[in-house]
């Protein structure tokens, strides 16, 4: 979804998450997935939806991942 929501962007892997950068602005701390508990999911949706809404790609966002 980022690529071609958010041309430009750049990610930087991290121990436990993703640092992702668009327009001058950092996402720091985007899950890798699951970690230590097992009912949790890869993502969490709301974790999506922050930086979605941070780096104003709503719309674009919304056709790639509609529970948005």
């Amino acid at each position: 979804m980022l690529d071609p929501c958010a041309p430009g962007h750049r990610r930087v892997e991290k121990p436990h998450h993703w640092r992702i950068t668009f327009r001058a602005q950092v996402y720091p701390t985007l899950s890798k997935g699951k970690h230590g508990r097992r009912a949790n999911p890869e993502v969490f949706i709301g974790h999506v939806r922050q930086m979605v809404n941070q780096f104003e790609i709503m719309d674009c966002a919304r056709r790639h991942i509609p529970q948005l």
